[in-house]
């Protein structure tokens, strides 16, 4: 999920579980991720991360279906 311009992110990698539980008529989803490294890159990255630009993404892809690469 996160771009090329954090490529030693891109390299390790975190470890992310979504848990899904129904909510009404709706389900609610949880994300957790972990494996975090201590550097300015990957603060950068989380900073990113949970800006909510990968998360809109996520959001959209499950609410709309698949988003095709360009």
């Amino acid at each position: 999920m996160a771009p090329a311009r954090f490529p030693e992110m891109r390299k390790t990698g975190t470890t992310a579980v979504f848990d899904f539980a129904p909510e009404g008529e709706q389900t609610r989803v949880t994300l957790t991720q972990t494996s975090w490294k201590p550097s300015k890159e990957w603060d950068d990255a989380y900073e990113y991360l949970a800006s909510g630009s990968a998360l809109e993404r996520l959001y959209v892809r499950f609410a709309r279906g698949p988003i095709r690469s360009q």
